[in-house]
């Protein structure tokens, strides 16, 4: 793949997010841009996270990655539940 790429998010009203996934010399060009609420990104996010880790623990992979990821899923989980984004909280 042919770099840099870096992603913006931009916080707008409502709990609403814009994403633009950036390229080129100073990351100026927006190859693709998508709108998406806060609380539907954070459990979806909490979700694929908690899988990755899964499949890793499930493979033998360990890492300080690893290690860290898990860390912040509890991290993100606690925030969650702290501001209540979802009904169906994670167990």
């Amino acid at each position: 793949m042919d770099g840099p790429y870096s992603v913006e998010i931009e916080k707008e009203a409502d709990g609403i997010l814009r994403f633009r996934a950036l390229t080129g010399d100073g990351r100026r060009n927006v190859v693709v841009e998508a709108v998406r609420d806060a609380a539907s990104f954070a459990c979806d996010l909490l979700k694929t996270t908690k899988a990755v880790v899964t499949a890793c623990k499930e493979n033998g992979w360990t890492s300080l990655d690893l290690d860290e990821l898990q860390s912040a899923v509890g991290a993100l989980e606690r925030a969650l539940s702290m501001h209540q984004f979802f009904d169906d909280r994670p167990k």
